[in-house]
Formats: structure tokens, sequence, C-alpha cells
């Protein structure tokens, strides 16, 4: 996936344990209200599965319905660290292929759930994704979708760098016509082919060390192309990561997370 920003494999090891860190716990409440307490699903797919530690969770949670799992993603070196992930967890009801969920030509259809998250943030080709997407459903399957609203981040106290580092990757966003930022347009987008029938909005604070240099990993990584589009100068990029790698360590200081839109759709 040409349009994906970051690193992956082992250079992105880190910063992904982090992130679901933060973010699992929400997401595994919210698929287990949405999906799990509503009708155990047989078979899910994962899309963008990155380095499977939602994959394992989500197997874990099938265990006791005998469903089985398959996690995607478009990067063998990210399906080869899940896949040893999913070795050390003893899970057998887990798989991985790798595949490009834009590429109709690769969909395999009548999974009872697919889920994705911080997927559709990085594609050009939304729509086609979500044809696709959907075209991987069963009649009855349902689509979890997670994707965030960056400019919801908030840090105190207060420091400039924070939030210039947070309206630089929105700008970088639009200059790659990337949607960061509007859930108007991606619920629309959605709708297209499926009904809406549950949305919830879930924010995480960033208290720890290892919490808050999610912030900072990110913005390092995304530094490149910030230069590379004249987005800043290679001062600014200096000044704003030591700013919040301090930030990180910061014995008094907290960040909002990134606001996440939680949508369950069912095909129209």
């Amino acid at each position: 996936m040409k349009d994906y920003r970051l690193a992956t494999g082992l250079d992105d090891e880190n910063r992904l344990k982090i992130l679901n860190e933060i973010y699992n716990p929400s997401s595994l409440v919210f698929l287990q209200k949405q999906v799990f307490n509503t009708q155990a699903p047989a078979s899910i797919l994962e899309i963008g599965c990155g380095h499977g530690h939602m994959t394992c969770a989500l197997a874990k949670a099938l265990i006791p319905h005998g469903g089985r799992i398959i996690g995607r993603d478009i990067s063998e070196s990210q399906l080869e660290i899940a896949r040893e992930t999913a070795r050390k967890n003893n899970l057998s009801n887990i798989s991985f292929e790798c595949s490009d969920i834009s590429i109709r030509t690769e969909v395999t259809g009548g999974f009872d759930c697919t889920y994705s998250r911080f997927l559709l943030m990085h594609l050009h080709n939304r729509v086609d994704a979500l044809r696709s997407i959907s075209d991987s459903l069963s009649e009855s399957g349902v689509s979890i979708f997670e994707e965030p609203c960056l400019s919801s981040q908030f840090c105190h106290p207060y420091f400039p760098e924070f939030y210039e580092a947070n309206a630089l990757t929105i700008k970088l966003g639009e200059e790659l016509n990337l949607n960061y930022n509007n859930p108007v347009s991606l619920l629309e987008d959605i709708s297209k082919f499926y009904h809406v029938e549950a949305i919830n909005v879930s924010q995480p604070m960033l208290a720890t060390i290892e919490q808050k240099k999610i912030i900072y990993e990110s913005f390092k990584q995304i530094s490149i192309d910030l230069l590379n589009h004249a987005l800043c100068s290679e001062a600014d990029v200096h000044r704003i990561a030591e700013s919040l790698y301090s930030f990180s360590y910061s014995p008094n200081g907290f960040a909002g997370g990134l606001r996440v839109l939680q949508i369950k759709a069912r095909l129209k």
C-alpha cells in the first residue's frame, strides 16, 4: 500500500506495541458489545492487521465459540511478526495472509465479521476498499471500522510544539489527499455500501511515559514526508521532536490520544 506513510516490520515494532496497549481496550469493549454479545461470529477477517496484536486478542475471544480469524496485511514484514505473536500465544484458530483489500480479485466472501482500525485513513482509494470489504461479508455479516480524528488531540500543560506536530500531520494528509480528520466524509463513504447500526466515540488518555512516547514516535516517522513536502524545515523537525520527547518524560504531563470513531455497519 503505497499510501501508508509509517514504518513497517521491526522498524515499527515499538510504536505499534504502544498503540495497541493504548487502543485495544476500548476496541475490545466495542467489539464485545456490538459483535460477541449479539451473535458470536464463526469467522472474522481483520484487514490491515499489522503485527497481529488485535488479531490474537480476537482469536482468544473466538475460542469459546469455535470461531476462526484471518489477519490480512499488505506488508509481509508485518505478517512475519504477526505469525510469531500468534505462535507465542499458542493460537491455532488464526492465520495470516498477504493481501491488498483494494484489489477486488483478492476478495473472498463469507465472513461473519470484518474488522479494521486506522486503515481507511491511509487509503486514497477508500471507496474501492470499502466495496471490497463489503464483498468479504456473508449476507448477514457486519463490519467494524475504527478511524481517528487527529484534530481532537490535546495536552496539559500546554506547549505549542504538541499542537504544531498535530497541525503538520493533518496538513501532510491534505497534501497527500488522505483523510486524517473528516468523520463526515468517512460516514458518507461507508453508507454507500452499509447501513450504520451503531457509533461510539472513544478517546483514551495518555499519562505514562510509554503512552506519551507514541506522539514522538509517530512524528519522527512522518518527518521525512514533512520535509519532502516542504511543510517545515529541518530545524523545525528537530525542535518539535525534542519537545515531544521531553514531554514524554514530564512527570505531570498528560495528553488526549486520538479520538476514535467506532462504527458498526451492516450490508444494505
